[in-house]
């Protein structure tokens, strides 16, 4: 092992806590930029390249490294997987404005490829933080450091970490014979992210179209998990039935961390309940006896722990009422409640029961 590139090894891992650092501030700020910009992300994740994994890369036959400590520009990386393909670009406007580019790599683009080439797309640019972040104090340590961003979708990741499984990284690796199915393999895999944006797209004129016909007082709109969506979003009886919860003693959730989580369940409930537009659901909630949330609180409060619900979740116990008839403790436990809350949330529903047990208890 030549005596200099040795040396790097030991002067990277001397440094490589710097990178370490780097890569531990870079991740949430990276999530704070896709927030900021109202981008959904599946994972993102940093990380400073390891020793070894250095060395071997300075090493590798038909590299050739001046400065391998200059010249290698992913010692530091982060990875960004989003759910769709167009909000690879969207990423990519978000970096641009917070970083400075030195490179910008749009690899395997779909217009890029032969018609019978292969492989995952993805982006990737080598970035530095600016000087305007780079003065600040908590920064400066890193002001000269670059770093690899890599942006791709879920189904793009999915593609890369197979084909890195099987070890097909280069195509000239790949036995002749296989190489037809992993053509195959990588249409399916660029038509299933096309596919997705395609759904997203539908399901947002399915929701807008919801909101509309609800401004013009169409109650008729078929339910569906979109719909009850747009209708939740804008029922006027949200206020009264929390405030109803609230005065028998739940603790009401208002941020929005659940907001969205039961919305598959009240589908589910609401359709055991008989119930197939949104008419008909705005009626089952309007109508419901609101005591059941007094018989519920009465029977969860002989332990010491406050019962924190989001309004969602209110709809939900509301059209468990409804369905009352229909509805099992294994269907509650089945989305998520705990096994003695679903028995005491079917055993509220049954009035004359409870109203017997609390004559007892008053007596």
């Amino acid at each position: 092992m030549p005596n200099d590139m040795q040396s790097m090894v030991e002067k990277y891992q001397s440094l490589r806590p710097l990178y370490e650092g780097y890569a531990l501030k870079l991740e949430p700020l990276i999530r704070d930029i896709l927030e900021a910009n109202n981008i959904k992300y599946q994972m993102v994740e940093s990380r400073a390249k390891d020793v070894p994994s250095f060395k071997d890369k300075i090493f590798r036959p038909g590299k050739s490294y001046n400065d391998p400590l200059k010249d290698i520009t992913d010692l530091c990386g982060c990875r960004i997987i989003v759910y769709y393909q167009d909000d690879v670009v969207r990423v990519a406007e978000a970096i641009k404005a917070e970083f400075r580019i030195s490179e910008e790599n749009l690899s395997r683009q779909p217009q890029l490829l032969e018609v019978d080439r292969f492989g995952y797309l993805s982006a990737h640019y080598i970035v530095s933080i600016g000087k305007t972040r780079g003065d600040l104090t908590e920064w400066k340590p890193y002001a000269d450091l670059v770093a690899e961003i890599q942006v791709r979708t879920v189904i793009q990741h999915a593609w890369s970490a197979v084909s890195h499984a099987l070890q097909y990284k280069q195509e000239a690796a790949i036995p002749s014979k296989l190489q037809r199915r992993l053509h195959r393999i990588a249409g399916l895999f660029e038509l299933a992210d096309e596919e997705f944006v395609g759904l997203r797209n539908e399901r947002e004129s399915v929701r807008l179209q919801a909101r509309r016909d609800l401004k013009e007082g169409d109650d008729s709109v078929p339910l569906t998990a979109v719909t009850i969506s747009e209708f939740l979003a804008t029922w006027d009886g949200s206020d009264k039935l929390a405030s109803a919860a609230k005065g028998v003693g739940f603790s009401l959730k208002e941020d929005d961390f659940e907001a969205g989580k039961f919305i598959s369940d009240i589908y589910d409930t609401a359709v055991l309940a008989g119930i197939s537009n949104l008419g008909e659901l705005r009626n089952a909630l309007e109508r419901a006896d609101r005591s059941y949330l007094a018989r519920l609180w009465k029977l969860k409060r002989k332990d010491s722990e406050d019962w924190f619900v989001s309004r969602d979740f209110l709809v939900l116990l509301m059209l468990v009422y409804n369905a009352r008839e229909r509805i099992s403790v294994d269907f509650l436990v089945a989305r998520g409640f705990d096994n003695e809350i679903a028995k005491l949330t079917l055993h509220a529903t049954d009035k004359s029961k409870q109203d017997r047990r609390t004559k007892r208890d008053d007596a």
